[in-house]
């Protein structure tokens, strides 16, 4: 099977809205609730420059604000993750080079796909591997500097996320036919909660190397409630559960969640784009919510995406209105500057946060 990720994601917001009996087939867990982007007042960001920032980078597919890092994920085999000091701007060096060797990943990845723990990130390379990147010391050295520990995976099939978790356990997920996997993985044993069955249960009846996507885009962890959120960038559904099935919850961006059944049998054209990118925050999470389609993602871009913030218990908090259209973002909360990237005009902006 031919396996195409996109790289786009986006982010979520809204306000309560009465709910809806769920139409056909539908990726959502026994709690729903409904909410609508529109009802929430949009706080707009305002571009902190007329022109793009220029880092001296190009094809940059995502951005990452980290302790006292600025981190770009681009499309340069020489190395695929470009760091500045997020303070003064200046370069660290750019690391994980394409390859299969120590420290070499098998093809670009974005920050959906890698966990950050202090100077520590563990990175999905898709191939049942779970690289353990050394930050710190790789921008001391100029050098990618990664440690022993290399995790495998056990089991057939293309892994779109593997999240380090609780317990030394992994969170993974993998595409099977018809569908995405979801499970945990410790000690050599695969285990599948309640919760994440449900949600394997939902399969498509194509399988073209594509619309799996619609079943799971990015997820991230708080490792101290122990609860994922994941989303998928088809779909107008956000789910929200505790690994040890104490919380499970579904955000649904609309008055009723999406008919997977329906939605499968567009032509890619007129396939939606609801999320393009997912951010984890101590308090929260934020998503960047698009409510478009591939052919206006790609073309015209009259919709101008959000960025969604939500808190661990799937509350609305903020919702922010970009501006101009970009595929990802993140935050810098100390300095309140949101960072926005547009992978297809290769374009670098930055916000002003308002108060």
């Amino acid at each position: 099977m031919t396996v195409f990720k996109p790289i786009l994601p986006i982010i979520v917001l809204a306000g309560l809205l009465s709910c809806s009996e769920p139409a056909g087939l539908t990726l959502t867990l026994d709690n729903v609730e409904y909410v609508n982007v529109k009802s929430k007042k949009g706080v707009v960001l305002e571009v902190v420059s007329n022109e793009p920032v220029d880092f001296d980078i190009m094809g940059v597919v995502d951005v990452k604000v980290w302790k006292d890092w600025l981190l770009f994920a681009t499309m340069k085999n020489s190395g695929y993750i470009s760091i500045f000091d997020k303070g003064t701007s200046k370069p660290l060096g750019k690391f994980l080079a394409n390859g299969n060797g120590p420290g070499e990943l098998s093809e670009t990845v974005s920050f959906g796909e890698i966990s950050f723990d202090g100077d520590i990130a563990a990175i999905n390379d898709s191939k049942g591997e779970l690289i353990y990147w050394d930050i710190k010391t790789s921008c001391e050295t100029g050098n990618t500097v990664c440690l022993d520990s290399i995790s495998k995976v056990i089991g057939a099939g293309y892994l779109t996320s593997i999240v380090p978790v609780m317990d030394n356990a992994l969170a993974c997920v993998r595409v099977v036919k018809f569908g995405q996997e979801r499970f945990l993985y410790k000690g050599g044993e695969m285990i599948v909660t309640p919760t994440q069955q449900k949600l394997n249960d939902v399969k498509l009846s194509v399988n073209d190397g594509f619309r799996f996507n619609m079943l799971f885009g990015f997820a991230a962890y708080n490792k101290d409630l122990k609860r994922m959120a994941e989303v998928s960038t088809m779909l107008n559904t956000i789910q929200i559960y505790g690994l040890d099935d104490s919380f499970a919850k579904t955000v649904c961006i609309g008055k009723r969640p999406d008919d997977v059944s329906y939605i499968e049998k567009m032509p890619l054209a007129d396939l939606p784009v609801s999320f393009q990118s997912l951010k984890s925050f101590e308090f929260g999470f934020g998503l960047l919510y698009c409510g478009t389609t591939m052919l206006d993602s790609q073309t015209t871009r009259l919709v101008r995406p959000d960025i969604l913030v939500f808190d661990w218990d799937g509350k609305l908090i903020m919702r922010y209105e970009v501006p101009v259209w970009i595929t990802a973002f993140d935050v810098d909360w100390d300095s309140r500057i949101v960072y926005g990237v547009d992978f297809n005009e290769d374009q670098i902006y930055k916000f002003a946060l308002p108060e």
